[in-house]
């Protein structure tokens, strides 16, 4: 057997000469971390429900975790990966350890089958020992397979002498309680237990493997004891270093004037006072019509939770980039106020947010040690695998909704999520296919110990239903009025209460004619209604219909009149002034122009705090036209120009055929049944009251009742809802097949394989992607401009796709740059290639470039054209109305 003094001779990090770190130190480094990391303040609800689990003492979960943690890289102890390393071997090949031709190199198979045996003469359970060694093997980002024959050749032998040798010395520095773990009999941890160590050891793991935190030792004689005693003090010093313990959860109430600027309504104050006097994890369900301040009561409510039970942050999700910007500067805000003093790290999370203004100058807060800042942004955080860790976070819920498929190392994104408040904002934008992926990642949340708002406007209830259900609510949750609150923990029956109504607001309605001929007269329409002055909001379902309108628009107004236009396909950094130049004008605080008008797509129905005078909208589901009504009238205390002080909704009706209307492209966007149940439910309305009509809205497009008098409208409607049955049950049943295994089901760890990439700039084939979203595929395409031999970005920089880019000319080619969905065209730059030099580029692996003469570009065998507007963006014309 090899002695202790031995112990340095094996080693798991090595540097270029003969330098190395031993095995047990890592293990010891790795399980200091972990100590340290369920030790920080913000882990208190993390520590008192992994003891609850097992009934037990907090300070037994963290002598558990900590060697089981610590035991992850026990496989190193090994012939095939101690062989990696020729000149260290021949230290151990001196010592009589030999390796077989066919010795087993994934040391994560050898850490699963030492550690499963190792644990099962303390256990007495298989089926106890092999759960927690798959966690522990789990390191690298999935779970190992092991087969029979791999399994008997790691039987015994002087290799596993000297693994169980190691983990001994591991017992007996963290001084796990194996009690706790064998009064479960032959039952394992629940799954969010497992899960939560299979997460926290590939965390700690990243942070101890780091030589500027744990650098290489020579052990020789000394005691790994000895040893274990600096590492901890190093472990807790990383830990300030990466940004998880700067901050402590406020000690005092939230104060919500000082908070928000303003006193709380009667939605906020029931909020707060419920989740004051509530001691459980909560899912709360806050269905309000817009304005009235979701957002302020979200947030509130998960001070409260955090505060009152030792959360570790709170990750706040949209539906869009767009939306995400705004509310990760209103979330900064708070912080500012909420934490002051305190270093906290708050991040933002989707793929263009190193581009925006505010975290970037986060980040370099956090770079500059000499900087004042409090609230920063590390950089170990920003790793695409580490974003959810972060202590505070804004994104999109793509990335929450990751954290429920079958990607690699998806427990570091249940980790990150896990004990933590989520907030969940404009449920109502979700499809089938995104709910499905939304109600799964709610039962890992309440198998995680997380609390969760829910915030929507307009909510079926139906899909309330969903939404308590899967987070575990015993009984369907009562239907009481609107606004209502509904609250909820996992195994218990909901509560429903309802608040007192705001004065309803009238808005009429008034049709208008689609038809493409149709556009001029509506855009004279609008123009006459702000001639006296006043701001005018156009809002169409698809990009090329808001090009078309935005055309019509400005010819129909006077010079005097500002027009925006604002879609997803302008370049990046044009897209980026426009949103910023649309809050400056439309937003509560903003420079109003006295006359303007703003056509757009939906990247303005949800969550962006606009107000306009008077709207112009393409059909759309009933809750979405609310959505994008809530826009009207927003702001009460402003005065309004002559005519328009009457909140007016124009809709455009398309073109009716037998008595139907003829959906054309729309039905691409949203399903046909709802559209016609949309169309029905509102053609004949001339006004609506909101919030008081709202409920009976939504019900009337979402609820059972699909009966109508109309022969040809029933067979329709019934037609329409099979296709949709159809597609909802295929969507769903999409979304089973890239979904992460149920927290309830966790006999299926053992066969789970995780195989999707999640990485956003990853080169592989898009089906092999983890798609949140049943989008389309996308290409990215950098704009550049041939003129002659040379080629420039729209900012005039020259590019040379030859050359490795400085990191000032990656950020500019990412702002020349646009996706494009349009099938032609996504087939023929994705056969493009990547400029060579681009592969070796994160950040522009994924990247092609476009190359624009004369502002538009054609492609042999394509039927349209490119063309790059600076007002319209990129415009994709067919060949058939160029040559017209």
């Amino acid at each position: 057997m090899t002695a202790p003094f031995e112990l340095g001779a094996f080693w798991a990090k090595a540097g270029d000469c003969a330098s190395a770190h031993p095995v047990i130190c890592h293990m010891v480094d790795v399980g200091n971390v972990v100590r340290s990391f369920l030790q920080r303040p913000t882990a208190a609800g993390l520590r008192r429900r992994l003891a609850n689990d097992l009934r037990v003492a907090e300070a037994t979960v963290v002598g558990l975790f900590s060697f089981l943690a610590a035991a992850h890289d026990i496989g190193k102890v090994s012939a095939g990966f101690q062989r990696k390393r020729e000149d260290l071997w021949r230290g151990l090949a001196d010592r009589g350890y030999r390796a077989s031709p066919h010795a087993q190199s994934d040391h994560g198979v050898v850490t699963q089958l030492a550690l499963k045996r190792f644990l099962k003469a303390r256990l007495g359970s298989v089926e106890q020992a092999l759960a927690l060694a798959r966690m522990s093997a789990a390191h690298h980002g999935s779970f190992v397979r092991v087969d029979r024959a791999t399994e008997r050749e790691f039987a015994s032998g002087a290799w596993v002498e000297a693994q169980d040798l190691h983990l001994s010395v591991l017992e007996r520095i963290f001084e796990p309680d194996w009690a706790a773990l064998r009064s479960l009999g032959d039952d394992p941890p629940p799954a969010g237990w497992l899960l939560s160590l299979a997460g926290v050891t590939s965390l700690c793991d990243w942070i101890g493997s780091s030589t500027d935190h744990f650098p290489f030792h020579i052990l020789g004689a000394q005691d790994p004891a000895a040893y274990a005693t600096g590492s901890l003090r190093q472990a807790e010093r990383a830990m300030e270093v990466v940004g998880l313990t700067g901050w402590t959860p406020p000690t005092t109430e939230l104060e919500f004037a000082p908070a928000f600027g303003f006193e709380p309504n009667e939605l906020q104050r029931a909020v707060l006072s419920w989740v004051t006097r509530n001691e459980r994890q909560t899912m709360l369900v806050i269905e309000a019509p817009m304005g009235l301040g979701k957002t302020e009561a979200a947030l509130a409510a998960a001070d409260t939770l955090v505060r009152r039970q030792g959360l570790a942050g709170v990750y706040y999700a949209l539906p869009t980039q767009a939306t995400s910007n705004q509310m990760f500067d209103r979330f900064v805000r708070f912080l500012e106020r909420r934490l002051a003093g305190a270093k906290v790290d708050v991040h933002l999370l989707h793929g263009l947010s190193d581009l925006n203004d505010t975290y970037r100058e986060l980040r370099l807060a956090a770079i500059d040690e000499d900087s004042e800042a409090t609230i920063r942004a590390s950089t170990w955080f920003t790793a695409a695998k580490r974003r959810l860790i972060a202590p505070f976070g804004v994104g999109t819920v793509d990335q929450a909704l990751l954290a429920g498929m079958a990607v690699r190392h998806v427990f570091v994104r249940l980790a990150g999520l896990a004990d933590k408040v989520v907030v969940l904002d404009e449920v109502h934008a979700y499809d089938a296919y995104m709910s499905e992926l939304l109600d799964h990642l709610l039962a890992w949340l309440a198998a995680l110990g997380a609390s969760v708002i829910v915030l929507s406007a307009t909510l079926p209830t139906s899909r309330r239903q969903e939404l308590v259900a899967a987070y575990g609510g015993t009984e369907k949750p009562a239907t009481g009025g609107y606004p209502q609150v509904t609250a909820v923990s996992p195994g218990r029956s909901p509560e429903t209460f309802v608040t007192a109504a705001p004065a309803s607001r009238d808005i009429e309605l008034r049709r208008l004619p689609s038809a493409p001929d149709a556009l001029a007269p509506a855009a004279a329409t609008l123009a006459g209604r702000l001639a006296g002055g006043g701001c005018a909001a156009w809002i169409c379902n698809t990009v090329d219909g808001a090009q078309r309108a935005f055309a019509a628009i400005r010819r129909a107004l006077p010079s005097d009149c500002a027009h925006f236009l604002f879609h997803a396909r302008f370049p990046t950094g044009q897209r980026h002034e426009l949103e910023a130049h649309v809050l400056r004008a439309f937003c509560r605080e903003g420079a109003r122009p006295r006359r303007a008008v703003l056509v757009a797509t939906q990247v303005v129905e949800q969550s962006l705090d606009l107000d306009f005078d008077v709207m112009v909208t393409d059909l759309a589901p009933a809750d979405l036209m609310l959505q994008r009504a809530g826009r009207l009238h927003r702001h009460a205390s402003r005065s309004r120009p002559a005519g328009l002080d009457h909140p007016t909704l124009y809709w455009l009706e398309p073109p009716l055929a037998d008595g139907l209307p003829e959906l054309g492209v729309h039905e691409y966007v949203y399903d046909r049944y709802v559209l016609l149940r949309t169309w029905l439910a509102i053609r004949e309305r001339t006004h609506t009251s909101v919030p008081s009509d709202v409920p009976s809205l939504i019900e009337e497009v979402y609820g059972d009742r699909n009966a109508h008098d109309d022969p040809r409208i029933r067979g329709a409607l019934e037609k329409a809802r099979d296709e949709l049955e159809r597609r909802r049950e295929t969507d769903q049943a999409k979304a089973g097949a890239v979904q992460f295994i149920n927290p309830d089901r966790i006999e299926d760890l053992y066969a789970v394989q995780l195989t999707l990439d999640d990485d956003e700039t990853s080169p592989v084939h898009h089906t092999l992607k983890a798609r949140t979203r049943l989008t389309r595929p996308s290409v990215t395409v950098v704009c550049a401009h041939r003129d002659g031999e040379t080629l420039r970005l729209q900012d005039g920089l020259i590019l040379d796709p030859n050359a490795i880019p400085t990191r000032d000319a990656v950020r500019r080619i990412r702002l020349s740059s646009v996706a494009i969905q349009r099938w032609e065209w996504w087939r023929h730059f994705s056969s493009t290639a990547v400029p060579i030099a681009w592969q070796r580029v994160a950040a522009l692996r994924d990247c092609r470039i476009a190359e624009f003469q004369d502002g538009a570009l054609e492609a042999p065998g394509l039927r349209t054209r490119l063309e790059l507007s600076p007002e319209l963006g990129l415009v994709i014309r067919p060949l058939e109305e160029e040559r017209a």
